[in-house]
């Protein structure tokens, strides 16, 4: 969804004109952003919670040369979902979009390795373009 979009579904839900709602989600954008800076947490009850964390320093690898680095210490946003996410099926559909590639994968990987699988090359390739 993208910023039009967002403003228009805003503007439908609360009955108020596309300027009114841009207006108002500038100022919750901005809202919650300043409170991030300053390190605090934001809970949207039912939607989720902004958070900000500290990452500890570490050392790493340049890949280039592979020489070792000091990574520094940092601030990183962090969102934990709620459960309107959870309940409307927004997650499950997503875990089982991860699950059905793992699944793919595993099958490219273990069909040449005499593993018999239900899908026969020949009825893969029948009528698809």
């Amino acid at each position: 969804m993208t910023k039009a979009e967002l403003v228009s579904a805003i503007a439908k839900g609360a009955g108020i004109t596309k300027k009114q709602a841009d207006a108002a989600l500038k100022a919750a954008v901005s809202a919650v952003a300043g409170a991030i800076k300053k390190g605090e947490r934001v809970a949207i009850p039912g939607f989720g919670i902004f958070a900000v964390r500290q990452r500890s320093a570490r050392k790493g690898r340049n890949p280039r040369t592979g020489a070792v680095i000091n990574i520094p210490a940092r601030k990183v946003v962090v969102f934990r979902r709620g459960q309107v996410i959870l309940t409307r099926g927004l997650c499950p559909l997503f875990y089982e979009k991860v699950h059905r590639i793992r699944f793919r994968r595993f099958l490219s990987i273990h069909r040449g390795r005499g593993i018999k699988t239900s899908k026969s090359k020949e009825s893969k390739s029948r009528g698809r373009g």
